[in-house]
């Protein structure tokens, strides 16, 4: 009994193993944060050179290059790359700065109104405050991460997991 369990887990592994290839990934580090891109995934990154943002599918990797649809490129060739829903949950509050304030100045002056039933001067000071502080970090807060020192991106082989191990 105990030698027909080995003997199927010993199949098992080998059929996981046979079928199971390594998978090679996109990782981008910026400090302490990772980000990976898979096959399928959307990528936005600018050239080293370029000013154009250029987007694209990945599918697939070699070695050494990401390959998109019309072309393969080497990750040392990006500089930048573009805010998506990946990294932007690594600054909680960063992108809602803007909405935050234009929010707020519009919502202050309606209270406002609401309450007194009359707008003051001093309420259009403080919301005209508000919405400017809201349009111009629109033009402050970049939607991109320079590729320099502490941020990397390379790609990465991942070996698949063992169904079993002992």
């Amino acid at each position: 009994m105990l030698r027909r369990f080995c003997l199927t887990v010993a199949v098992i592994n080998f059929i996981v193993l046979a079928e199971g290839q390594a998978q090679h990934i996109l990782a981008f580090r910026k400090n302490s944060r990772m980000a990976y891109y898979e096959k399928g995934d959307v990528v936005s990154f600018r050239l080293i050179g370029g000013k154009n943002k250029i987007t694209g599918q990945i599918e697939g990797f070699t070695d050494s290059t990401i390959v998109f649809r019309s072309y393969e490129l080497h990750p040392r060739n990006i500089s930048h790359i573009y805010v998506d829903d990946k990294t932007r949950q690594w600054f909680a509050f960063r992108y809602k700065y803007e909405k935050v304030l234009l929010i707020a100045g519009f919502g202050y002056m309606m209270l406002d109104v609401i309450n007194t039933g009359e707008l003051t001067q001093d309420t259009k000071w403080v919301s005209l405050a508000l919405v400017g502080a809201g349009l111009t970090t629109r033009f402050l807060i970049t939607d991109r991460f320079k590729i320099k020192r502490r941020s990397t991106l390379t790609i990465v082989r991942v070996e698949p997991r063992l169904a079993a191990t002992f």
